[in-house]
């Protein structure tokens, strides 16, 4: 099998390498200690990310959708809350209770 080139490792190990040839260079690194050494050597001269992680259109378009879903329960359930609270009107309670009484035949025996 034929050794990769170094700059197939060197972009392995800033991790800039295809999945297929990663994946190559991985199988041929397992059985090659003189390429392995060689990948591990690049992966050491790699500077360490301090940077913060960069978001993405689809990170931010997630991350508004939970802050307007966040927002619409706490509205929902503050609204709940607040009409639940709050006693009836007494306008209300009068029209459906007059609405639902029925006239009974006892009332007109009590008439005459």
């Amino acid at each position: 099998m034929s050794h990769p080139d170094p700059i197939d490792l060197t972009n392995l190990a800033q991790e800039k390498l295809g999945r297929k040839k990663t994946q190559r260079v991985l199988d041929h690194c397992r059985e090659c200690p003189r390429c392995a050494d060689q990948l591990l050597e690049a992966a050491r001269e790699q500077p360490l990310t301090t940077e913060r992680p960069v978001l993405g259109m689809w990170n931010w378009i997630s991350i508004g959708l939970l802050v307007v879903s966040v927002l619409a329960v706490v509205a929902i359930l503050w609204w709940v809350a607040r009409s639940a609270s709050r006693p009836p009107s007494p306008g209300i309670e009068q029209s459906q209770v007059g609405a639902s009484r029925l006239p009974s035949p006892l009332d007109d025996r009590q008439r005459t």
